[in-house]
């Protein structure tokens, strides 16, 4: 059956319902950019946090914030800007997907939906592209070129939490962050800075630390151990005076150790006593360099522990695996 086209006649109640889609439709976006404004985007944000918690699924959330934007209010007027914020939002709206959701938050800031993207990597593809994008200068009417770059910050839900205006907030940290430390970069939330656990420097394995001789591996597990301790009370959030104690027993423990090796090339008239006495010097300083602040954050606690484990891998594989042969040879064991 064929429909039929029924003439249209407008009628008062349609008027009404079209003027009340259009104050909802105010209501929830940016009326100079268009794009949804912070309200919508939470809305949003929230919908999307009911699914991660319901079907284990997650987004990414990018903070975007225009570098001197001020300036160019300050030197062109605001007609200038605004004009910027209009090209700046047709940036955004095409360099995302249409299942993202692209958001006008503030003066010069903007937030990024992005919607299934779990991974770091993916995000920052994004975020990149978006900012190589706005490097293009922007011409105004009267001719003059304005250029502006923009700061990021990206955080990843569930890893950086379930509520959106905590991942907005965190967001913003990262950002501001990355604002600091220069114009056009992207910061990460503390989560995603961390270094992740596959890829962090585990503590030498046993085997490596077995050359034979038993006073020496005793004491390269009793080293191993001792650091490995030290770095998880660190994890742990301890900072307290015992815990430096800890690093000064670590230190004359190791002391100890160099002792027993410079007695045994003594005894056994190894050469190279001299050079070894230095080297240890050496070794025990830059053990307390190691340890010598230990007010970290997440990423400098994971160059900490690659330092310590690497500090004591490096010693058994340069100076104690030489040691041991050269007793070998000597046929003292």
């Amino acid at each position: 059956m064929v429909e039929k086209k029924v003439p249209h006649t407008a009628s008062a109640s349609e008027g009404n319902v079209h003027l009340h889609n259009h104050f909802g439709h105010l209501a929830f976006h940016d009326p100079l950019t268009g794009l949804p404004n912070r309200d919508l985007f939470v809305e949003r944000m929230n919908r999307e946090l009911a699914r991660v918690r319901r079907y284990e699924s997650g987004f990414a959330l990018i903070m975007l914030d225009l570098d001197e934007f001020e300036a160019v209010n300050d030197a062109n007027g605001h007609d200038a800007g605004d004009l910027v914020l209009c090209d700046v939002a047709n940036h955004l709206a095409s360099a995302v997907r249409d299942v993202d959701t692209v958001a006008r938050t503030g003066g010069d800031e903007f937030a990024i939906l992005l919607d299934g993207v779990t991974s770091k990597k993916e995000a920052e593809i994004v975020a990149l592209k978006i900012i190589k994008s706005m490097s293009a200068p922007i011409r105004l009417g009267n001719g003059t070129q304005i250029k502006i770059g923009a700061s990021a910050g990206i955080v990843l839900s569930p890893q950086d939490g379930y509520l959106a205006e905590q991942l907005m907030q965190c967001a913003n940290q990262a950002m501001n962050v990355a604002k600091n430390n220069g114009k056009g970069l992207i910061g990460f939330s503390r989560n995603l800075q961390t270094a992740p656990k596959a890829s962090q420097p585990s503590p030498p394995p046993p085997g490596s630390m077995i050359l034979g001789i038993s006073i020496l591996d005793e004491q390269h597990k009793a080293m191993s151990n001792f650091i490995q301790g030290i770095i998880e009370s660190l994890k742990n959030g301890d900072h307290s005076t015992k815990l430096l104690k800890r690093v000064e027993l670590l230190v004359e423990l190791c002391r100890i150790h160099f002792k027993t090796e410079e007695d045994m090339m003594q005894l056994y008239d190894i050469e190279g006593l001299d050079e070894h006495r230095t080297e240890h010097q050496v070794k025990l300083k830059n053990l307390r360099s190691i340890f010598g602040n230990l007010n970290f954050n997440e990423k400098e606690l994971a160059k900490l522990t690659h330092d310590a484990n690497e500090w004591l891998c490096e010693h058994i594989r340069e100076q104690d695996t030489e040691l041991v042969a050269q007793l070998k040879k000597k046929g003292v064991f």
